[in-house]
């Protein structure tokens, strides 16, 4: 019974963990390199991400067939792996002299009426088969093939002007090319098929037999270029990701992100380039720093004046209120990707007298790049102090002996400093990927 709660309290434990791991997604617009090409997704609108969240990018505005996008060193493909065929949106392809007899009604909804250049063709080749001349139905089809190698060669030309065009925008709009591949791709289907039906036909007849076979050759072709390019239009992921990464339990302050853009082109380009930087928040963070001190806690230094016989009068000398020296410190600080970070601080100094005195306190680590520290707190150390039985008004003289020396002892005190150091520690960074 008792292993089966504690396991029930384990999965339970492990499940409420699990909930609380989310992902962060920052939008990198491939646009065009600059400092705000690199924004966050969320209502904060800072490049911080927190030490249990994963890290992704939402990659916007690229345009493969003018650049190609180098992210930390790896070269991104925004094209899917598995090919796309055109024809396997074709389906089954109905001969039109079946379709025909079937339903003379349905010519005007004919596949070849579905792309303007095909008008001619479908207009001449209905025409062609209302006749019962067998010469003028031969004809019919011969002139049929030529309007269809026509439009396969007009696509091809409206595919490959697209192509240029695009190729010299820095970035793809994407609605406007999805409805132009789409385009693309239905004119193409429709030329297949036509060209299937029109194979069927020339089948009756010897001598348009021949010249459908011979005609198919550069048809052929075209179709294959054709089909190509659309197949590379519809492999290109219009909305693009990159897997999430893990940063928790890593030791670093920044993850570093470089964005390089290479014109196809150019034959050896120079790459538009920009670093970003995310900044981790959360985590304890341990740097060392060092600088100058103004410590309170500093030796009594005394004066005396002659009075009667060996005595003397004492008075302290007046050496104002702070000593100064030179320590180094511990800080102790949440990762906050802020310009300003409180700390815990603990350190050492040594005063001009050669002193050693112990510092703890709290910090002000200023900067992103965490290089100067505002430092205040309690001291602690020995110090030189006159002995207890000694006053230091000047009313009462002192019997010091023929060498006139006040004694003085080391004691254990407090007090308090301010400091200002230099940290030592660079920012440490890490890439998301290599």
């Amino acid at each position: 019974m008792r292993t089966k709660i504690l396991l029930l309290f384990l999965l339970g434990w492990v499940g409420m963990v699990s909930a609380q791991i989310e992902t962060k997604v920052f939008e990198l617009n491939l646009g065009k390199p600059s400092k705000n090409a690199l924004t966050a997704t969320d209502s904060s609108n800072k490049l911080v991400i927190k030490t249990n969240q994963l890290l992704s990018f939402d990659l916007k505005n690229a345009n493969p067939y003018k650049y190609k996008y180098v992210i930390n060193h790896r070269f991104v493909d925004l094209y899917e792996g598995q090919g796309y065929n055109p024809l396997d949106s074709i389906g089954k392809v109905v001969p039109i002299k079946n379709a025909m007899t079937q339903n003379s009604e349905k010519n005007n909804d004919s596949i070849f009426q579905e792309h303007n250049s095909m008008s001619e063709f479908s207009t001449n080749f209905i025409k062609g088969k209302e006749t019962a001349n067998e010469e003028e139905d031969k004809t019919n089809i011969k002139n049929a093939t030529k309007v269809l190698q026509k439009s396969f060669n007009d696509l091809k030309v409206n595919v490959d002007t697209y192509i240029v065009e695009i190729s010299a925008e820095d970035f793809l709009d994407k609605n406007k090319f999805d409805s132009i591949r789409k385009n693309f791709n239905t004119s193409y289907i429709n030329l297949l098929s036509a060209s299937q039906n029109i194979g069927n036909e020339a089948e009756n007849f010897p001598e348009t037999s021949e010249y459908f076979s011979k005609k198919q050759k550069p048809i052929d072709s075209i179709s294959v270029k054709i089909k190509n390019e659309i197949s590379k239009m519809y492999q290109l992921k219009l909305y693009n990701y990159l897997l999430p990464i893990d940063i928790n339990g890593k030791n670093i302050d920044v993850v570093e992100v470089t964005l390089e853009r290479y014109d196809r082109s150019v034959a050896n380009p120079i790459p538009d380039k920009y670093v970003f930087n995310i900044w981790v928040k959360g985590g304890l963070k341990i740097d060392i720093s060092g600088g100058v001190f103004l410590t309170s806690l500093m030796d009594k230094e005394y004066e005396t004046k002659d009075d009667t016989g060996n005595n003397k009068f004492i008075y302290s000398k007046e050496k104002g209120d702070y000593d100064f020296g030179f320590g180094s410190m511990i800080n102790l600080s949440l990762r906050g990707g802020s310009w300003v970070r409180p700390a815990l601080s603990i350190g050492a100094l040594f005063t001009t007298n050669q002193k050693f005195q112990i510092l703890t306190g709290f910090g002000l680590i200023l900067g992103k790049e965490e290089r100067l520290v505002l430092h205040g707190g309690l001291t602690m150390g020995a110090v030189s102090r006159i002995s207890d039985q000694y006053k230091t008004n000047g009313e009462i003289s002192y019997d010091l002996g023929t060498e006139g020396t006040v004694a003085t002892n080391n004691k254990f005190s407090f007090g308090h400093f301010f400091g200002i150091t230099y940290n030592f520690g660079r920012v440490k960074k890490q890439e998301p990927a290599k």
